[in-house]
């Protein structure tokens, strides 16, 4: 559960339009604190998840991320394969996702608790925040089935947006990384177009970006063999 979130920002005089270094000086003097998310747990996960195996990835990445499905009939997971989420620092897991393993079964992903708020996170940025310090570039995707992927590919700083855009608690999250560089690779659809152009938008006039082109309809996708040639060939003089 959330706490109201209370946030301080940089005055702007009444009737005018903060220009963008007003909004980036807003951004980092904003001090939103949550309250604290509590822990979660997954009962009798059979990991890695046979569902996600099935679908081209790893056991032992699965395994890395914890990704099992749930055959306890008393949980809300139950028939779904789940991948947990945790706070910044990665000790503690703070929500879930579960995939249906059904087609039949509705909605197609449900997210637990009921009212986590996935504005506030990353996917997978305590792990990627080390690789970023180190490198200070940043891979950028959409779902958890593209960072596993990049990860499988030697890939170990991207991280998930939850979807398709980035909020502001995500966006100012960001501008506190020591990122310089940042690979946006959303999906090769409409929607993942629309995305890139808005990210570009939001962050070209701090960062240097590249926006590899995909040969398939997202990162997931890929084969290692793929991303290695597809991919890093566009962003030559990055150590990946």
């Amino acid at each position: 559960m959330i706490n109201v979130k209370q946030a301080t920002t940089t005055a702007i005089p009444e009737g005018s339009q903060p220009n963008d270094f007003q909004t980036l000086v807003a951004m980092f003097n904003e001090e939103v604190t949550h309250k604290d998310y509590a822990p979660v747990a997954i009962e009798q996960l059979q990991c890695p998840s046979q569902y996600f195996v099935g679908r081209g990835f790893n056991p032992k990445t699965l395994e890395y991320f914890g990704v099992g499905d749930c055959s306890n009939t008393n949980s809300k997971m139950y028939d779904r394969a789940v991948i947990p989420i945790h706070n910044d620092s990665g000790e503690i897991m703070v929500g879930l996702i579960g995939r249906s393993i059904k087609e039949y079964k509705t909605p197609k992903f449900l997210l637990y608790p009921k009212g986590f708020n996935k504005v506030d996170f990353f996917y997978n940025y305590h792990r990627a925040i080390k690789s970023v310090e180190e490198t200070g570039y940043l891979f950028l995707v959409e779902g958890q089935g593209d960072v596993w992927k990049l990860y499988e590919a030697g890939i170990h700083n991207a991280m998930s947006l939850f979807g398709k855009t980035l909020s502001k608690e995500q966006e100012s999250k960001l501008y506190k990384m020591p990122v310089t560089h940042i690979i946006v690779l959303t999906d090769n659809d409409q929607a993942g177009r629309e995305a890139k152009t808005q990210l570009q938008r939001q962050l070209n006039r701090s960062y240097k970006l590249s926006f590899p082109k995909l040969t398939t309809k997202d990162v997931g996708e890929m084969t290692i063999d793929q991303i290695k040639d597809n991919i890093f060939p566009q962003i030559k003089g990055l150590k990946v």
